[in-house]
């Protein structure tokens, strides 16, 4: 570093990227991958759930979670064969959170989501997952299935949320 100021990519002399790939390779070794699109994700899906789980067993995983874009249509396969393979399935979505009521349907140009992840941590999680992921087909859809912060909050006991994407609301 110049003038005792760490480089780019470095806090305080301590490589970012070296500690974020010892990280990466600890939930490896530990058995964790946190992030799936499924062959049920309309969008970007194309893993089919034998062949992954085929491959997380062979990486002594344990736990694996799937969190499709938008819908859960993918989650009772998932969760099978996971139960069948003695993994522990993580059920979780990417939603598309709207900061204005999800009612409101503003000019293309103008309309603006967010991508969150959300994760179940229990029955009554999943139960809200569901909910939140239901109502923003039926009710919240514009252009994507969405949900606001108002409908989030109200369903928010037993759930994970993370940044998701690159199109998640801290990342934007």
């Amino acid at each position: 570093s110049c003038a005792g100021r760490p480089e780019a990519g470095e806090i305080e002399g301590v490589n970012v990227l070296q500690q974020l790939h010892e990280a990466c390779r600890g939930m490896v070794q530990r058995g964790l991958a946190l992030f799936r699109r499924g062959a049920g994700g309309i969008a970007d899906g194309a893993c089919r759930i034998d062949r992954l789980f085929e491959r997380a067993e062979s990486l002594g995983q344990k736990a694996l979670a799937i969190s499709d874009h938008g819908n859960l249509f993918g989650l009772m396969e998932f969760y099978n064969e996971a139960k069948g393979r003695g993994i522990k399935p993580l059920l979780g979505c990417e939603i598309y959170l709207v900061l204005h009521d999800r009612l409101i349907r503003p000019e293309r140009t103008q309309h603006r989501y967010y991508h969150m992840g959300l994760l179940a941590q229990n029955f009554t999680g999943y139960q809200n997952l569901v909910k939140l992921v239901s109502d923003a087909h039926i009710n919240g859809f514009y252009y994507k299935p969405r949900t606001d912060l108002e409908r989030l909050a109200a369903h928010a006991e037993g759930l994970i949320g993370f940044t998701g994407c690159m199109q998640g609301l801290i990342p934007q």
